[in-house]
């Protein structure tokens, strides 16, 4: 564990450890999580350590039954359904919200980073999309005034990054190279202040990728093409 930080709760410290080390896939899924185990392994006492596993299991992180050890949810084709199915709730809401509060220059500012990247694409490198992505992803989120839908998808984001780092091994250059020109269309509905444009693109764009982690995830494990999850 990070060493202790002083005037932080160690409850708060416990749940922060123990929710990066579900993401970052150092605990795995189906995993038993005893109290008296993390507790050794943080160098800290149970009561945080607990106080730390009810509130992953109130974020989904961790399974708890009676009379039996807790355990780190699993990651399964229905879990990454799950998440992308209300992360496009969530985010196509909080694009048509944020539309008309999004400044022309910010506008701007992203349609040059697209500007600046497609040479990378044109050449075959496509990791420059993805902090295009988190470009406007955070452009939207900076200027979405629902306090709640923020912090609800701030949650969510936990467990879309616990999703990617559990396919960290399959090759996104396919799907980046559509997401670029996905990304050119909804720059275009931003200009264009269009929000049915918009959340229409935008819950296209993330049933995709849905679609194709979904197919990517199920044949790394050596599902059947007939049993691929359907969008």
């Amino acid at each position: 564990m990070p060493d202790i930080e002083k005037n932080v709760p160690l409850g708060e410290q416990a749940y922060a450890a123990i929710k990066k080390m579900i993401i970052e896939g150092e605990l795995d899924g189906n995993q038993a999580v005893p109290e008296s185990v993390l507790a050794k392994r943080l160098g800290i006492s149970r009561s945080p350590v607990k106080a730390a596993l009810t509130r992953l299991m109130e974020d989904g992180f961790v399974i708890g039954e009676p009379w039996k050890v807790p355990y780190v949810s699993p990651i399964s084709a229905k879990y990454i359904e799950d998440v992308y199915q209300l992360r496009k709730a969530l985010e196509t809401q909080c694009a048509v919200q944020a539309l008309n509060r999004i400044p022309s220059a910010e506008i701007e500012q992203f349609a040059s980073v697209l500007v600046d990247i497609k040479p990378d694409i044109e050449a075959g490198h496509y990791a420059p999309v993805q902090h295009a992505f988190f470009h406007f992803q955070e452009m939207l989120l900076r200027n979405c005034d629902n306090e709640l839908l923020r912090m609800m998808l701030g949650k969510l984001r936990d467990h879309i990054e616990r999703v990617r780092h559990a396919v960290r091994a399959i090759n996104e250059s396919e799907f980046l190279y559509r997401e670029y020109w996905i990304l050119r269309e909804e720059l275009d509905a931003i200009r264009a202040r269009d929000a049915v444009k918009l959340g229409r693109i935008l819950a296209e764009h993330t049933d995709a990728y849905r679609q194709w982690i979904v197919e990517q995830w199920n044949a790394a494990a050596g599902r059947p093409v007939a049993e691929l999850a359907a969008p």
